[in-house]
């Protein structure tokens, strides 16, 4: 289980990594910051999914019950903290604005788009800090920097 925590919280963290590249990109102005809204919030989403289930597998849960519980980041969050996850407000807020659009109840708006599908924009710039924040909590838990002798949050 711990090879695929970390897996899980690698492929996390490349994701935020891609939410920041799209966000610094001199073609991120104008229609294309529109057409950036929708693949940015996808890779937020799966993000945060994939952080609490790296840290529930990091936490001893078997991998076929927290693949069980799918894209449904109100049930992974509630599980993380039921086996100690941090309380943070400010993730637990994430977590609530990226849930229903992701999937909790089976809408996958940032997947697939619909007549009326709505995605209320994220403000990245204090979004970021809390997919920061979220990185060191997992990774500090999960241990990939530290097999590898950095500090979480590298």
């Amino acid at each position: 289980m711990v090879e695929e925590a970390y897996r899980r919280y690698s492929t996390a963290k490349e994701y935020v990594e891609a939410i920041k590249l799209i966000l610094s990109s001199p073609h991120h102005r104008g229609q294309h910051a529109m057409m950036a809204i929708r693949p940015s919030h996808l890779l937020a989403g799966f993000a945060v999914e994939l952080y609490l289930k790296a840290w529930l597998l990091a936490d001893g849960r078997p991998s076929d019950a927290v693949q069980k519980q799918g894209h449904r980041l109100l049930d992974l969050y509630g599980s993380a903290l039921a086996r100690g996850f941090t309380n943070d407000a400010r993730i637990r807020k994430l977590v609530e604005n990226l849930a229903e659009p992701h999937g909790q109840n089976r809408d996958h708006v940032f997947r697939y788009s619909q007549a009326s599908s709505e995605i209320k924009p994220l403000i990245w710039t204090s979004v970021l800090p809390i997919f920061d924040a979220l990185d060191v909590v997992v990774d500090t838990h999960v241990g990939a920097s530290a097999s590898h002798g950095p500090k979480p949050g590298h």
